[in-house]
C-alpha cells in the first residue's frame, strides 16, 4: 500500500504561484471544490516529507499520512487568504498537530513504533537516551525531532559560510583561527559571520513560531 502511495505522490506536480492563486479565489471565493481538491492533491508531498522525517516503521507510517492528509483537507477548509502566511506554514502545523495527536491518543506513545535511536554524539549517546535522561516523553521526543527538523531548514537558508561558521564554533568547537584560515577570511569576519548566521537562524524560527500562534 505505501510503495502504491509513493507511486502515486511521484506523480504530483508543485503548482506555480499564479497557478495556486487562481485555485485559492476558485475555492475561497466561489466555493469551486475542484480547485479544493487539486490543492490538496498537490500539498500531500508536504504530508509524506512531515511522516518520514519522524522515521517510523513502515506499519504504523501509513497511518500516520492518513492523519496527515486529514490534518492538510483542514487546513485547507480553515486557511484565510486575508492573512499574511503561506499555506505551506500554516498547514505544516496543523498535519503536525494531527501526527502528534495519533501518536498519543491511539499508539499510546509505544516507544516500540518510533526510531529514535540515531546516534548524536561522539560518545554513541543518541537521541532517544539524550531525551530519556532529560524525562522528556515521546510526545516530547516527537516534537523534539520536527523542531531538530526545522533548524536544519533553516540552516540550508544560510550561506555557505554562515553555515560552516555556526557548525565549526557552536556544534564541533573547533578553533577560531583554523576555521577561518579555511573559509580564507579573518578570525573577526568569522565571528561576524556566526553572529549573523545565528541571528538569521532566530528570526527564521520566531517568524514560524508566529505562525503556530495565528494558526
Amino acid at each position: 500500500m505505501l510503495d502504491r502511495y509513493l507511486q502515486e505522490l511521484n506523480k504530483v506536480q508543485l503548482l506555480s504561484e499564479d497557478k495556486e492563486k487562481a485555485l485559492w479565489n476558485s475555492y475561497k471565493n466561489n466555493g469551486d471544490r475542484n480547485a479544493r481538491q487539486e490543492i490538496i492533491t498537490a500539498y500531500q508531498p508536504l504530508v509524506y516529507k512531515l511522516v518520514a522525517g519522524l522515521a517510523v516503521s513502515k506499519e504504523i507510517m501509513m497511518d500516520l499520512i492518513q492523519e496527515g492528509i486529514i490534518g492538510l483537507i483542514e487546513s485547507a477548509e480553515n486557511y484565510d487568504l486575508e492573512k499574511n502566511v503561506r499555506f505551506s506554514t500554516y498547514a505544516k502545523y496543523r498535519i503536525r498537530g494531527r501526527i502528534l495527536n495519533y501518536l498519543k491518543r491511539d499508539l499510546k506513545l509505544d516507544l516500540d513504533l518510533v526510531s529514535l535511536d540515531y546516534s548524536l554524539d561522539d560518545d554513541g549517546t543518541t537521541l532517544l537516551e539524550k531525551l530519556a535522561e532529560e524525562g522528556l516523553s515521546l510526545e516530547g521526543q516527537v516534537e523534539e525531532r520536527f523542531l531538530k527538523q526545522e533548524v536544519l531548514n533553516a540552516m540550508e537558508r544560510l550561506s555557505i559560510k554562515e553555515r560552516e561558521a555556526i557548525r565549526a564554533l557552536l556544534y564541533a568547537g573547533e578553533d577560531a583561527k583554523e576555521v577561518a584560515k579555511k573559509l580564507q577570511i579573518s578570525p573577526g569576519h568569522l565571528y561576524r559571520l556566526q553572529r549573523k548566521a545565528v541571528k538569521r537562524i532566530r528570526g527564521m524560527l520566531s517568524g514560524l513560531m508566529k505562525d503556530i500562534k495565528e494558526a
